[in-house]
């Protein structure tokens, strides 16, 4: 199941239009989302969404843009709030000195206390840090030494310090949806940055022109996305929580057919037919799903919508069937993943 843990429902160009957002949202595969808060004094607001909505949950809190309006809210009133069983989080807050919309003392004062909120309650705190990395790490430092806290640092935009002294405290690092790149030198890069911070693995797959997205000529077709994973894995080894030969699929080097029930999603809604990428509706069982529905339509050359396709969600499967379909295949497979 997805999850989008970080919207902002309440947001007039969203809350307008509340019922198709969370459709196309539902459609798409996403099974809960975060709505976050970025004023206290507007949580009612946030709240009544995250009610009137099963799969809607949320965080109550102070963006740091906010912070010289509600210099007023007390610790006592966060955590009172905090107890509400659609709050999941605390935040977002934090610094934003790119912007300065508040004092910077200010910024720290309510930073300061959306982390004992933290702290008290145990929820995580969702943090918003912009240009303003030494101060960040410094006050979660300070505050870490009063007693643990959880806490992500969200969007993360900011230093290889930064995110190093964030993770030695236990908090989490989110890279996400601005993580994308314009040529396979920046993406490089980054994979090497993100490994030096001593990550687990690596994910990634190509962008895919799926019937609803809205801007659809920014998409790679087939042969310019083969053409990118070669230049990005020439002569570079990272660790990918991958299997090489999908890795090898994204370079051209092997060829694949989908394999579209390799990866089935199960939201609020039901089981999504046939992957997360496309709204050919639901399944009330797996079962149902598995039986009922006519996987060998969909594919590259089957399914026009599918013809620049080369997401993990499709091919990853067929990869890995294909490493374990003869022990020469399945030892090349163990010894790219653990020698190379």
């Amino acid at each position: 199941m997805l999850i989008d843990s970080h919207c902002h429902l309440d947001f007039p160009y969203l809350s307008e239009q509340i019922d198709d957002v969370l459709g196309r949202a539902r459609a798409a595969g996403i099974g809960v989302l975060v709505t976050i808060s970025t004023r206290v004094r507007d949580f009612a607001t946030v709240r009544a969404i995250a009610e009137a909505h099963d799969d809607v949950y949320c965080t109550v809190g102070t963006h740091p843009h906010n912070a010289a309006e509600e210099l007023d809210v007390t610790l006592d009133e966060l955590i009172a709030l905090a107890r509400h069983p659609k709050v999941v989080g605390i935040g977002e807050a934090g610094l934003d000195y790119h912007y300065d919309n508040s004092p910077r003392a200010d910024q720290a004062r309510s930073f300061r206390l959306h982390i004992a909120a933290a702290r008290e309650t145990g929820l995580p705190l969702v943090i918003h840090t912009r240009e303003a990395d030494e101060d960040t790490a410094s006050i979660l430092e300070e505050e870490t030494g009063k007693g643990a806290f959880p806490f992500v640092l969200h969007c993360f935009t900011a230093g290889r310090g930064l995110a190093e002294r964030g993770l030695a405290l236990g908090g989490y690092v989110s890279f996400s949806g601005v993580v994308t790149f314009k040529n396979a030198e920046e993406l490089r890069a980054f994979f090497d940055y993100a490994a030096g911070l001593g990550i687990d693995g690596l994910m990634v797959s190509p962008g895919y022109s799926y019937a609803k997205a809205p801007d659809q000529e920014h998409f790679l077709q087939r042969e310019r996305t083969k053409a990118l994973f070669r230049k990005v894995f020439a002569g570079k080894k990272w660790d990918f929580n991958h299997s090489p030969f999908f890795l090898d699929f994204l370079q051209g080097k092997r060829e694949y057919q989908c394999t579209p029930w390799g990866n089935p999603n199960y939201s609020v809604l039901g089981w999504q037919k046939p992957c997360y990428l496309m709204a050919d509706g639901y399944a009330t069982t797996f079962q149902e799903l598995m039986a009922e529905t006519a996987w060998d339509k969909y594919g590259t050359g089957r399914d026009p919508r599918c013809a620049d396709c080369m997401v993990h969600c499709g091919y990853e499967a067929t990869a890995v069937v294909d490493a374990m379909s003869s022990p020469a295949k399945a030892a090349k497979s163990v010894w790219a993943t653990f020698v190379r």
